[in-house]
C-alpha cells in the first residue's frame, strides 16, 4: 500500500515538473481541466461566433441535472479569464465552467482580443459584445 502512495506522488511531481518547463501557465490550467470531467449531463456548445471580424468565438456550458424546465430561468456566469489582457484562452478554463454548472448555472466563456493586438478600450468592447 506504501509503494501505491510512493508512486502515485513520484508521478504528480513529474506532472506537475513537466507543466511548469512547457508553458507554466496554460499547462497548469489544462491540469485543472483533465482533472474535472463533464458529465452526461452536461451539454456545451462550444465555439460560437459572437464577432466574425475579429473571430471571437464563445463556449456555453449549460448543465441538464437539474430540474428546471426550459422555461424556468436560470443563473448565467459569463467568465472572463484573466491574464493582464495579454494572453489566455477559453478553453483553459473549463473547469471554473464545471464547477459552477454542478451548482446550476449556465456558464459562457469568451475569448476577447489580447494585447498587443489589441489596447484598451478594445478588451472591454469584446466582452460587451459577448455579453
Amino acid at each position: 500500500m506504501k509503494n501505491i502512495f510512493v508512486i502515485i506522488a513520484v508521478v504528480t511531481i513529474l506532472f506537475l515538473a513537466y507543466a511548469f518547463i512547457k508553458d507554466s501557465a496554460a499547462a497548469s490550467l489544462n491540469i485543472l481541466n483533465m482533472a474535472v470531467s463533464f458529465s452526461s449531463n452536461t451539454k456545451i456548445e462550444k465555439e460560437i461566433v459572437f464577432d466574425a471580424s475579429k473571430d471571437l468565438e464563445l463556449d456555453i456550458y449549460v448543465g441538464t441535472q437539474n430540474d428546471l424546465s426550459a422555461e424556468q430561468a436560470r443563473p448565467v456566469i459569463v467568465f472572463f479569464y484573466g491574464g493582464g489582457w495579454s494572453w489566455g484562452d477559453k478553453r483553459y478554463f473549463e473547469f471554473v465552467a464545471q464547477s459552477f454548472v454542478q451548482k446550476g448555472y449556465i456558464v459562457v466563456i469568451p475569448n476577447y482580443t489580447l494585447y498587443p493586438k489589441a489596447k484598451y478600450p478594445e478588451f472591454v468592447k469584446d466582452g460587451a459584445k459577448a455579453v
